[in-house]
């Protein structure tokens, strides 16, 4: 059985204020969503406190911690490396979200900003 997906998960661009790394990240960041709004991909964005908050119970939780409960939560018995984890992390919380919108009946297909209208990429094409 093949399973194809248009979405995509990532972490929110916490740059700590640091224009420098704000300035080389932003562009990058920018091409990605065109190219995946291109490809009618959705984009759902978490912030490190969420995936925290989803994978270890707390959004303060340490980066080892991280690393031990999405271990756990995988089954996978030795230490994963940091990377790993996060991206591990990352999709483990928004497989936690999607399912839990499910059960709830909530429709993300129509999320509107704080003036009303429906926020979305794809009005910027």
């Amino acid at each position: 059985m093949s399973q194809t997906t248009n979405t995509r998960a990532q972490e929110s661009a916490g740059t700590g204020g640091d224009p420098d790394r704000e300035i080389s990240y932003r562009p990058v960041s920018a091409a990605a969503i065109c190219a995946l709004v291109q490809h009618d991909v959705g984009i759902h964005e978490y912030a490190a406190r969420e995936v925290k908050q989803a994978v270890v119970g707390t959004g303060s939780g340490e980066k080892r911690q991280v690393q031990h409960m999405v271990g756990v939560l995988l089954g996978i018995g030795e230490r994963l490396q940091a990377d790993a984890a996060d991206a591990l992390a990352l999709a483990l919380a928004h497989a936690h979200t999607r399912a839990s919108v499910r059960r709830l009946g909530i429709d993300l297909g129509d999320r509107r900003g704080r003036s009303g209208r429906r926020a979305s990429w794809r009005q910027f094409r």
